[in-house]
């Protein structure tokens, strides 16, 4: 059974990239991708996905946002965090 993955990056190169990296590992379905903070979480709570990929830096909200609202139903996915930023307190707050 092919684990369920939804991406999150406001970078469509990005999402693209992934897209073909993880196509090729095998055993996976991308089931759906945002670049905005309020659609992915819409999506991820409806599509409920084995795991989120999710960057920081989304359009109309941040990553964080889309953390804490997924964060809360039950069972939540696993969440894999993408960001170019270098901050302590980010890692943190995830």
């Amino acid at each position: 059974m092919a684990m369920k993955v939804f991406l999150v990056d406001d970078s469509l190169i990005i999402r693209q990239r992934l897209t073909r990296f993880l196509f090729n590992l095998g055993q996976v379905q991308i089931i759906g991708e945002s670049a905005e903070a309020h659609d992915a979480i819409d999506r991820i709570l409806k599509l409920r996905p084995d795991v989120v990929i999710l960057d920081l830096q989304l359009l109309n909200g941040t990553g964080f946002d889309v953390l804490e609202s997924i964060k809360k139903d039950k069972p939540a996915p696993t969440v894999i965090i993408l960001t170019n930023f270098p901050y302590p307190e980010y890692r943190k707050k995830c």
